[in-house]
C-alpha cells in the first residue's frame, strides 16, 4: 500500500514480559486462579496494561489459548467478547499512534 507505514514491534520487547513493570506473570497467575489482586494491585496492573502493547498482545494470546480449553459456552462467549474488545483497543491505540 502506497504511503502507509507499518509499526513493527521491537524483537527484544517480548523477552522480559515476566519481569516488572510487565504483567505477564500476574496475568497468568490470575488465569490459573493463583492470584486474586487487591484493588491497588489491579490498578497498577491495569495502568501498565493500558500503556504496554506487548502486555496487551500477551493478554490476547492468553485469552485465545483459554478459548481452546473445555469451558462452558457462556465462558467461551465472554472470552470471545473480551478478545474482540481487546483487539479493537489495540487497533485503536495503534491507529492513534500512527496518526499523531
Amino acid at each position: 500500500m502506497k504511503g502507509r507505514k507499518t509499526h513493527v514491534l521491537p524483537e527484544t520487547g517480548f523477552e522480559n514480559l515476566d519481569v516488572p513493570p510487565h504483567v505477564l506473570s500476574q496475568l497468568i497467575d490470575m488465569l490459573l486462579g493463583n492470584w486474586q489482586p487487591a484493588p491497588a494491585d489491579l490498578e497498577v496492573l491495569l495502568s501498565h496494561l493500558v500503556e504496554c502493547l506487548h502486555c496487551q498482545l500477551a493478554l490476547g494470546t492468553l485469552i485465545a489459548l483459554e478459548l481452546h480449553s473445555d469451558l462452558a459456552e457462556e465462558d467461551h462467549s465472554t472470552l470471545r467478547n473480551l478478545l474482540a474488545q481487546l483487539t479493537d483497543l489495540i487497533h485503536e491505540s495503534q491507529i492513534d499512534d500512527f496518526v499523531t
